[in-house]
């Protein structure tokens, strides 16, 4: 699947979370989607809003025990707006797997993970395309996803009160 695009300044509110009671990611506030792409072999997704395609935020199960500990430094990224680019009839609430093989990195010192490839940047595109998220994109292929994240025990304590945008 391919991706293109848009610079904006403008670019989704919210942060990253681990949620650490349901071994997950989630974008806070959790924004409308209906398409996912399931990345590597975990159960967290790229979610897509189909009217739009437009992607909006990563959100699944990623369990911290397979993060594998390595060195990141996030990429150098401009601000923009990150859309799924096919002319193929998507179904509302379906989904595939990209990135089949992807892995989860994870830096403790930096707060930042690595969905995908983590250390060959060369040529890629980086876009903000939420706050504290960015994709890298190589000839429109999505290679990875960079986030950093926060930790949290679980997603509605009285101190973490989020909910849809």
């Amino acid at each position: 699947m391919h991706f293109f695009y848009k610079a904006s300044t403008n670019v989704m509110k919210g942060s990253l979370y681990y949620i650490t009671e349901e071994q997950s990611l989630a974008c806070l506030p959790l924004r409308k989607s209906d398409y996912s792409l399931v990345l590597g072999q975990s159960y967290c997704s790229l979610d897509i809003l189909l009217e739009t395609k437009e992607a909006v935020q990563i959100a699944g199960w990623n369990s911290i025990k397979r993060w594998k500990h390595h060195s990141l430094q996030a990429p150098k990224s401009s601000p923009g707006h990150l859309y799924l680019s096919t002319e193929e009839k998507l179904l509302s609430g379906s989904g595939r797997n990209y990135g089949l093989h992807w892995e989860t990195y994870y830096d403790p010192r930096t707060s930042w993970i690595c969905m995908g490839e983590s250390t060959n940047l060369r040529g890629c595109e980086c876009i903000a395309f939420r706050e504290g998220l960015i994709a890298a994109l190589r000839e429109n292929l999505l290679i990875s996803i960079w986030g950093r994240v926060h930790f949290i025990d679980h997603l509605l304590s009285n101190k973490n009160q989020h909910y849809l945008d």
